[in-house]
């Protein structure tokens, strides 16, 4: 979606999509994927297998040398990352190491710790609508929903 996204809104620099997938059965929309880079010459879609050793561009973990072999310049742009906590999780402290958090922007689909709690308290606001509602420890998109709110993402 975070490709989509940058693509309706006229993003026209140059983009590399990394993505990793146990196998090349595993890929999710492997052929939406390559079927967006067919139609963007500005768009680089990069596969790389953790479990496969053969076929696709890369193999293993993320690490320096796959941001080295696909995209030198990562420290002067931005990145988008989303995937599983296992991924999130390295590639985050990567970049906080790297002194580089300020360029890496998140979307996350699972939270990474426990949400639900019989022993919270507060109000939680939510600032594009400014409603407001008492924080009854589920998730902020349940709240949302609870609060009457319908967030787009």
């Amino acid at each position: 979606s975070m490709l989509r996204s940058l693509l309706d809104e006229g993003y026209s620099s140059d983009l590399t999509f990394l993505h990793y997938a146990f196998t090349e059965n595993d890929v999710a929309y492997k052929k939406d994927l390559e079927k967006i880079a067919a139609e963007h010459e500005n768009v680089n879609i990069v596969f790389a297998y953790t479990e496969q050793k053969s076929g696709g561009d890369l193999h293993g973990f993320f690490g320096q040398e796959h941001l080295d072999a696909v995209a030198p310049w990562f420290a002067e742009a931005d990145t988008f990352l989303c995937g599983p906590p296992g991924l999130m999780k390295s590639v985050t402290s990567y970049f906080d190491d790297a002194g580089l958090g300020e360029r890496l922007h998140l979307e996350e689909f699972t939270p990474s710790f426990a949400t639900v709690s019989d022993d919270v308290t507060g109000t939680t606001t939510f600032s594009g609508s400014d409603v407001s509602s008492e924080n009854d420890g589920e998730t902020l998109l349940e709240q949302a929903e609870a609060a009457g709110l319908s967030p787009a993402n």
